[in-house]
């Protein structure tokens, strides 16, 4: 079985689901159970309030947990309800393309985890009262962006600029008229929505004097119901309009030709750059689904595995 995941710094997508970076754990049973992994003699409740950033993923243990619950939730939707599942797992997933030959060996060491467990074939686990014995079988990285673009690659006959906006970073590559990437032009700017939701919470409690939380700017942003004042919202979606002003900008300071290429923004931010832009471009386009990267990566598996 393949599976994709795309282990961003707020949240992890897999083809089929999205969830929070967040892992409480809990050395006895919790009162709640909802996307509870017991691994190891441990409760680990994921998915809740984000945890906060960080930039080296296997430093701790919680991108590993968290390649467990996608794993099982993937599992469990594409298996016919056995509650004991023995399986073969090939992952799929992604690095920002800057920091891809650096790190791409220590995540597949990360993942496998031949250092943290002598029993590593099959790792024991329960999820959503389901036993699961997984062998990591092989772990298959891909570039961020690139992949999530790899089924429209037939469609692009001119230069491309692909801008993945996740929550930490904005990396970016260019394309030629082939498809084929430009290794020496991509840039990986330290500007994701994280720093976006930042600023908004320290202009709202310097302007409101309110405490507000990330989801509910989020709320905001993304256009869904929420009780948040018409004074904040004035506020928040200002500062949205400052942020996709400076994605441009930084863009052009950073020499590449948004008036001579078509412009493909992907990631977490692309719907916020999309919805906030002051400055409309018919060259301009939007991969809005956040999944994206994580149904690439299996697809490139897909392919390179059946030939």
């Amino acid at each position: 079985m393949i599976i994709g995941v795309d282990h961003g710094y707020a949240d992890v997508k897999t083809p089929n689901f999205v969830f929070a970076k967040s892992v409480v754990t809990y050395e006895k049973e919790p009162p709640f159970l909802h996307d509870t992994v017991l691994f190891g003699g441990k409760y680990y409740c994921c998915g809740g309030e984000r945890d906060t950033l960080i930039k080296n993923k296997t430093t701790d243990e919680s991108y590993y947990i968290l390649t467990l619950l996608a794993i099982a939730k993937e599992l469990e939707l594409r298996g016919n309800g056995e509650k004991n599942i023995d399986m073969d797992v090939d992952l799929a997933v992604g690095l920002p393309i800057q920091k891809f030959s650096s790190e791409k060996e220590k995540f597949i060491e990360y993942l496998k985890r031949p250092r943290l467990l002598r029993d590593v074939c099959p790792v024991k686990y329960v999820y959503n009262k389901t036993n699961y014995n997984v062998r990591i079988a092989n772990v298959h990285v891909y570039p961020q962006g690139y992949s999530a673009i790899v089924n429209k690659l037939t469609q692009i006959k001119e230069p491309v600029i692909i801008c993945d906006i996740g929550s930490w970073t904005v990396d970016v590559m260019q394309l030629n008229e082939k498809g084929v990437p430009e290794i020496g032009s991509c840039v990986s700017l330290e500007y994701g929505v994280s720093h976006l939701l930042s600023d908004i919470q320290k202009d709202v409690f310097a302007n409101h004097d309110n405490n507000i939380k990330e989801s509910l700017i989020e709320s905001v942003l993304k256009g869904t119901p929420n009780r948040v004042s018409t004074d904040i919202v004035r506020t928040i979606e200002a500062k949205a309009q400052e942020y996709t002003r400076e994605i441009r900008y930084r863009l052009i300071k950073n020499g590449f030709d948004l008036d001579n290429n078509r412009l493909i923004y992907i990631g977490g931010g692309a719907n916020i750059v999309s919805k906030y832009s002051d400055k409309k471009i018919d060259r301009e386009d939007v991969i809005g689904d956040v999944r994206a990267n994580a149904i690439g990566y299996e697809l490139i598996t897909k392919q390179k595995l059946n030939g």
